[in-house]
């Protein structure tokens, strides 16, 4: 969904008119892609920032997302999931399980307070 987010374009469903930012947030950072620190703490966050964007924009448009933690909140997980594995080149299962799991386990713990 992360992928069809970044790419979709136009008005938002639901009567507010809310255009869709992400793909312009897309387009803004993969035109600088080659600079040689392209995972600057700048340009860090702004991909965790367009990863959750397109999610959430998703979500929005009525796509089809995973909704954890929460339907509101559901674009963190991903979009720190995808970061790992695009900034991590060996990224290998049992880290993706190990992120999983830690996520998890930290929405455990705000659950029970």
């Amino acid at each position: 969904c992360i992928a069809r987010g970044c790419q979709s374009s136009g008005i938002l469903e639901g009567g507010l008119n809310l255009k869709r930012r992400a793909p312009a947030l897309f387009k803004r950072l993969t035109e600088k892609q080659g600079i040689q620190s392209v995972y600057e703490h700048a340009d860090m966050m702004n991909r965790l920032n367009l990863f959750a964007m397109a999610v959430n924009e998703e979500n929005a448009a009525g796509g089809r997302i995973v909704t954890a933690p929460t339907n509101g909140a559901a674009g963190i997980i991903p979009a720190v999931f995808q970061y790992l594995q695009e900034a991590h080149s060996k990224t290998t299962a049992d880290d993706m399980h190990t992120y999983f799991l830690t996520a998890a386990a930290i929405g455990i713990l705000y659950k029970k307070n």
